[in-house]
């Protein structure tokens, strides 16, 4: 008997496969995902029973060298441990047995793996593989459901019809076709229903629920966007949130390093702001819930949502979003002595604007640290432009925990128009506030 799984690992990444004959299991794993770099060995198995998940835990840590504390921050019962996760899903795995029967993620042009796949992440938090820029990856969401606009019910919208579109514009028949729903979900639609995509591409095909696409823009650092994470009425609702208290909009702060403490804000940033509560309407509890499965993080590791308006000319000079704890020795405690953090940000746009405004990412495609925090116009960097209902989500920490100072990015001038866009801070654990 044979079985096989795919894991990808580290601070940069890893695959494993897994073979189980008759009296031992084979691991091999695949340094960075690529298959010319491998580390092997082998566990017995007794009787039918594969091995107990912790003696993979310590089999994994010693031929794979994983670090107890790669930041030598010290403190290490305060860092998390490593974790395995089922692509599809964003879901922890405790055992071998649930390693073996873990589903692979979509990519575009890739035929999707039905088991035996998972993703070891060092710093015990999901996190999505790059995979390459331009890749295409379709997320599934199961239990929390895009909001819709009047007239756009997609679901409904397109059965029979060969040219109705995706509701990114792109045709539903060959989106099918592209990912290859049709040969690994033939008879079900992505609402667990056969006839809409029956009758629009005559395979069946896809998701339970409506999945959003996920392109990846960098690996360095590892930036997606993904068109239409939110609906026109939801951009529209927190807008409103907003407006309804102006003395609530106020000039937007910083986090200062140490040696910045007492300087003023306006060198830095120039915008205004407002905190809108994870529960302050049916909306938006809504989209806290779809932020938390689409990241495969709990919600109580999301900040409330930093709403923010930008006026013509307002801007934001190049930050990190992560504490280094190398800067931020005043509030060591509060971040665990740099055991926790600021994983991820969602970055949402909510109106489009035509000329400036744009979030620059200076050094990216392995660019040097800017001279020049404020420079946008010249900028060799990766900029990417606000669409309304688009966001680009970005790690601000490597996958072994530590930040990733490639993460630098700031908001250009806006040039015309107002941008009104919003943070979405998820930490690698419960953020507390």
């Amino acid at each position: 008997m044979k079985r096989s799984f795919w894991v990808t690992i580290s601070a940069v990444s890893a695959a494993v496969r897994l073979q189980t004959a008759s009296m031992e299991c084979i691991f091999r794993f695949f340094k960075d995902s690529v298959q010319g770099s491998t580390v092997e060995w082998t566990l017995d198995v007794h009787g039918e029973s594969l091995p107990s998940y912790s003696t993979l835990q310590q089999a994994a840590e010693f031929h794979l060298g994983i670090s107890e504390d790669p930041g030598n921050y010290g403190h290490v019962h305060l860092r998390q441990q490593w974790r395995t996760f089922e692509p599809r899903t964003r879901r922890p795995l405790s055992s071998v047995q649930e390693m073996l029967g873990s589903r692979g993620g979509f990519v575009k042009g890739h035929a999707s793996v039905s088991s035996g796949v998972a993703f070891i992440i060092e710093g015990g938090q999901f996190m999505y593989p790059g995979i390459k820029v331009g890749a295409t990856q379709l997320i599934e969401l199961t239990n929390s459901p895009l909001g819709t606009d009047a007239g756009t019910d997609h679901c409904s919208d397109y059965p029979g019809r060969s040219g109705a579109v995706w509701f990114d514009g792109t045709n539903h028949c060959e989106r099918y076709k592209s990912f290859g729903w049709c040969t690994l979900y033939g008879g079900t639609d992505y609402n667990g229903e056969g006839t809409a995509a029956d009758k629009c591409c005559a395979c069946g095909g896809g998701m339970k629920g409506r999945p959003l696409t996920l392109e990846t823009l960098s690996l360095q650092p590892l930036l997606f966007k993904v068109q239409n994470f939110l609906s026109t009425s939801e951009c529209d609702h927190i807008i409103e949130l907003a407006q309804k208290d102006k003395a609530m909009l106020k000039q937007s702060p910083v986090s200062r390093m140490d040696h910045d403490i007492g300087k003023e804000v306006k060198q830095w940033r120039t915008s205004s702001q407002m905190w809108l509560r994870n529960s302050a309407s049916k909306v938006v509890k809504q989209i806290t819930k779809r932020v938390s499965e689409f990241t495969g993080t709990e919600t109580s590791q999301q900040e409330a949502i930093q709403v923010l308006r930008y006026n013509n000319k307002q801007f934001y000079s190049a930050h990190l979003d992560a504490f280094d704890p190398a800067f931020y020795q005043g509030r060591i405690k509060s971040i665990d002595y740099g055991h926790k953090n600021r994983l991820a940000t969602l970055f949402w746009y909510m109106t489009n604007i035509t000329k400036g405004g744009e979030t620059l990412f200076p050094k990216a495609y392995g660019l040097p640290s800017p001279r020049d925090m404020w420079e946008c116009e010249t900028s060799p960097g990766l900029k990417v432009s606000p669409r309304k209902g688009m966001i680009i989500l970005w790690y601000n920490l490597l996958p072994n925990g530590l930040v990733d100072l490639r993460s630098l990015h700031s908001g250009c001038p806006v040039l015309e128009g107002t941008k009104w866009s919003a943070n979405k801070w998820v930490w690698n654990k419960a953020a507390g506030f």
